[in-house]
């Protein structure tokens, strides 16, 4: 497995780069060819707003470990496209349901990346004072956003609405090397900054959570655990007995989180992982089957069908 360690926001690339010897050019670090195939993108504007674009495929299982030495008072936009971070949602046509994640105070969760599955994600670092900043500039109510100063140390969540997902859509669009479209890219990022906020203050319909960054970590690692080591899984009561919690409690966040359940979450995963690693033409299915724990191709192939509707041999 593949252990990275970040120890701050505004450094990221370069820590990166040091510990996977990997180049950057333009801002931009590209992963070496053992490592998978993919970039980040990090572009730093002089004002406290920091973009960062995440597109990758590792071929190796890696481990984020994120322990910020000091505090930087930046706040966190997560913006997931494709991400075992994701929320299940069966109604929709994706895979899984885009999702806003909002960090009150600089952000420190640990994250599990499976390998061969394919990773999307836009992070957006607002300073806070910026964030006051932005917010004042465009008269934007006190009361939805002041609260967010303060280290509180919660994640909110939420789907993304459809002025979120134009807004990221015109990001591909803008050559910020220009003047022009540098100018409209730091514009897009403060109207992206005030939907995100309307967003995470929405609470209707159980369409956004929050969940305290503890409890989090919890989750998270969690999740993690679940989508490693598929020789020797854990049970839920292994878990459960592992961080000392419920049963019941963490079946709860787990859901709230994740949209499902921890059994459902491993399967789905795994089987996502399954299909990313027969479509790159990698490997064959008695491989995969093999790989992700399965008793036989046959056991796999069935269970593949069940949930895609369609047999592995199909997308190979």
């Amino acid at each position: 497995m593949l252990n990275i360690n970040i120890n701050s926001i505004t450094n990221f690339l370069e820590g990166l780069s040091d510990q996977m010897e990997a180049s950057i050019s333009n801002n931009t670090l590209f992963f070496p060819s053992n490592y998978g195939r993919g970039f980040i993108k990090q572009v730093e504007l002089n004002n406290g707003l920091i973009f960062q674009e995440e597109k990758f495929v590792i071929y190796e299982d890696m481990f984020l470990t994120r322990s910020i030495d000091k505090q930087e008072n930046y706040l966190s936009l997560y913006f997931l496209i494709h991400s075992p971070l994701l929320t299940y949602n069966p109604q929709s046509k994706d895979w899984a349901q885009q999702k806003l994640l909002f960090f009150d105070e600089d952000y420190r969760f640990n994250q599990y990346y499976p390998a061969y599955l394919n990773i999307h994600q836009y992070h957006l670092f607002i300073h806070k004072n910026k964030l006051n900043e932005i917010c004042e500039r465009y008269e934007f109510p006190k009361g939805l956003y002041e609260h967010y100063l303060s280290d509180q140390r919660w994640l909110f969540q939420a789907s993304h609405s459809l002025e979120i997902r134009n807004l990221i859509k015109q990001f591909v669009e803008l050559d910020i090397e220009t003047p022009v479209d540098k100018s409209l890219f730091h514009q897009n990022l403060e109207t992206l900054i005030l939907w995100s906020l309307k967003r995470i203050n929405e609470n209707k319909e159980g369409r956004v959570n929050k969940i305290y960054q503890q409890d989090l970590q919890v989750v998270l690692e969690v999740g993690n655990l679940l989508l490693q080591d598929h020789e020797n899984e854990m049970t839920i009561q292994e878990i459960t007995q592992k961080y000392a919690i419920g049963e019941r409690k963490l079946q709860r966040l787990f859901k709230s989180h994740f949209g499902e359940s921890m059994n459902s979450y491993r399967k789905r995963m795994k089987l996502e992982q399954g299909r990313q690693m027969l479509e790159q033409g990698l490997f064959t299915i008695t491989e995969v089957s093999y790989q992700l724990g399965y008793s036989s191709p046959s056991h796999f192939s069935k269970i593949f069908k069940d949930h895609f509707g369609e047999s592995p041999n199909s997308i190979i």
